[in-house]
């Protein structure tokens, strides 16, 4: 169980050269300190895109682990500090059909990669948040831990404190008005029954060899073999017909993957991009912070809707 949840959220990331991370930025509007940071946090543990909106306002997608260890959060606590304008995902678990049963899913995960790994920090978004008070509070002591990471140079600790003592920021929302579809909706149920049933095999049959008559060897070990079957059927069949079929509307509806739980989101994400760069010119640079695996999706809609790499 431990490996299972473990593999399906935590991704493994190649670090990037600093040749490529400046090619990766070069045609973007950012800052000297903008892109220093940016490229900490590519050759750390986040996944970083830049696009271009017709307009010229820059966006900066950061796909993040939603937990991480110490360094790649002060990484990413410091880079906040480099914009302005944040804008961020919000899964609203109540929306969906299995919404309750998916959270505590990943509440579950969660605990088990934070008591087993090194990945003891919370969420980039929520540091969002941090009141600016709390942020100078904490500031001296993330300057000395910062100092103390690889290929950092120590930052000037009065310089700092002045130039986030005139920092302002706004943090918007990217999944206001999300509407949950058929696929997400069906897949929110999907994945923790699928996972529970796993880890129920085992002492089910154990029930059900020690007492073959009861409700446990009648329905439930049934139950649990057919869940697992489909699943693992359902999987190996949409592997072997996606390479003719993939783009086809019938074969995402039937042989959806994890991916159904993200495709409506990152829609609703990149529309809200969209609108709120067109409704605040005043954005000329902006910080999109979102799950590692948002972040080809989004990236994908954006370039369709008209956006440059």
């Amino acid at each position: 169980m431990k490996l299972i949840m473990m593999a399906a959220l935590l991704l493994t990331h190649i670090p990037l050269s600093a040749f490529q991370c400046r090619e990766l930025f070069k045609d973007s509007k950012l800052t000297e300190s903008q892109f220093f940071w940016l490229k900490m946090a590519q050759q750390s543990d986040y996944e970083v895109r830049t696009l271009k909106s017709n307009n010229g306002q820059t966006v900066v997608i950061l796909g993040e682990s939603h937990l991480k260890n110490l360094g790649s959060s002060i990484i990413g606590k410091r880079l906040l500090l480099e914009f302005s304008y944040r804008a961020h995902e919000y899964a609203s678990t109540e929306k969906t059909w299995g919404g309750d049963l998916f959270a505590r899913y990943l509440e579950a995960a969660f605990r088990e990669i934070r008591t087993t790994t090194d990945r003891t920090q919370g969420s980039t978004i929520s540091d969002a948040f941090v009141p600016k008070d709390q942020m100078m509070s904490s500031l001296n002591e993330m300057i000395k831990m910062v100092e103390k990471l690889p290929d950092i140079k120590p930052e000037n600790s009065e310089n700092t404190k002045a130039k986030l003592q005139e920092f302002e920021y706004k943090n918007y929302f990217l999944e206001n008005n999300h509407k949950p579809d058929l696929k997400e909706n069906l897949y929110s149920v999907i994945v923790p029954v699928e996972m529970l049933s796993k880890v129920l095999l085992a002492p089910t049959a154990l029930a059900a060899w020690a007492y073959p008559q009861s409700f446990v060897a009648e329905i439930v070990l049934p139950s649990v073999i057919a869940i697992i079957g489909v699943r693992a059927l359902q999987k190996y069949t949409g592997k072997k017909l996606e390479p003719k079929y993939g783009e086809k509307k019938w074969f995402n509806t039937i042989f959806f993957d994890k991916m159904a739980l993200l495709d409506a989101r990152n829609q609703t994400k990149a529309k809200n991009i969209i609108s709120l760069l067109n409704n605040h010119p005043e954005i000329h640079s902006l910080l999109v912070i979102v799950g590692q695996l948002h972040v080809e999706g989004i990236e994908k809609t954006l370039l369709r809707e008209g956006f440059s790499e």
